[in-house]
């Protein structure tokens, strides 16, 4: 009688070492197909993304890539915030306030935010070519992937001094301008190289002093 109940209670062990594997293994199998539905997604997003950075002479400074391009990519939603005349973010709600805080440096720098907007030939930032005063970034997001667009920062004597080129990516592309040593008031403007074709954004933001 005991030795019927030991090889019972021996397979039942047995029996719940298999369930437990067998679940193990679809989870991990299941885990496996989400991180390579993921990681197309990644690579579909940035597959061909370039951003090159141009001297006021013509001259390439730098070339970032996909990998670069990857850890410039942030996640904001300062694009559905209220904002006044001057692009100045008016009583952010609470669910802003942090990144109003991370993006600014605790307020260290301002912010210029823009909203959904479409262009085909060329646009501005700001209403009448608004002048930043030493600007550090820009934040660019498209709804759908562009294939060329160029950004122009031009200082207060009209003179271009760096241009931006970014294409072919899905996201928040913080671009850095510290490269440029930028220590005047800047217009900028967005350029469609691709006329025919609108590119349509989500928004964008510049920080600047």
């Amino acid at each position: 009688m005991k030795k019927n109940i030991l090889y019972f209670l021996i397979l039942i062990v047995i029996a719940l070492t298999i369930v437990i594997f067998m679940n193990f293994n679809n989870l991990k199998g299941e885990e496996t197909v989400e991180n390579s539905r993921n990681n197309s997604v990644e690579a579909n997003t940035l597959k061909g993304s370039y951003m090159k950075l141009i001297d006021k002479n013509g001259q390439l400074m730098k070339s970032y890539s996909e990998e670069e391009i990857k850890n410039q990519l942030i996640e904001t939603k300062l694009y559905k915030s209220a904002e006044d005349e001057n692009g100045l973010i008016i009583n952010p709600p609470e669910e802003f306030k942090a990144e109003v805080k991370e993006l600014s440096k605790s307020n260290e720098y301002k912010l210029y935010v823009f909203h959904s907007f479409s262009f085909s030939s060329n646009i501005p930032v700001g209403k009448n070519n608004i002048f930043f005063r030493k600007p550090h970034s820009i934040i660019i997001e498209p709804i759908e992937k562009f294939e060329s667009m160029s950004i122009i920062l031009q200082n207060s004597a009209g003179s271009k001094v760096g241009i931006i080129e970014i294409g072919n990516y899905i996201g928040g592309l913080n671009i850095p301008l510290d490269d440029f040593q930028l220590d005047d008031s800047y217009t900028i403007q967005l350029i469609n190289n691709k006329q025919e074709i609108p590119i349509y954004l989500h928004g964008g933001v510049i920080i600047y002093d």
